[in-house]
């Protein structure tokens, strides 16, 4: 066995992320009745997306004021 591939087996089971578990909730999605887009997998991605997301809606809500009043004010004639 070459030094590679020890490396990689001594990794097995310490990884962040357990594979049976990922492909159980892979398979409890799918047998959803309305299964999401996506299905992010893992602490870290959660706590990074709701991070992103987080900062996606504090700059919504910046250009909230500027962006939303941009309708004709009163319907053609």
């Amino acid at each position: 066995m070459g030094p590679a591939k020890e490396r990689f087996d001594a990794l097995d089971g310490t990884q962040p992320g357990d594979p049976a578990r990922a492909a159980q909730a892979v398979v409890e999605v799918v047998g959803m009745d309305a299964p999401p887009l996506r299905l992010p997998l893992g602490p870290e991605t959660f706590d990074r997306l709701r991070e992103r997301l987080g900062a996606r809606l504090r700059e919504l809500d910046e250009v909230e004021p500027i962006g939303r009043p941009t309708d004709f004010t009163s319907a053609p004639a």
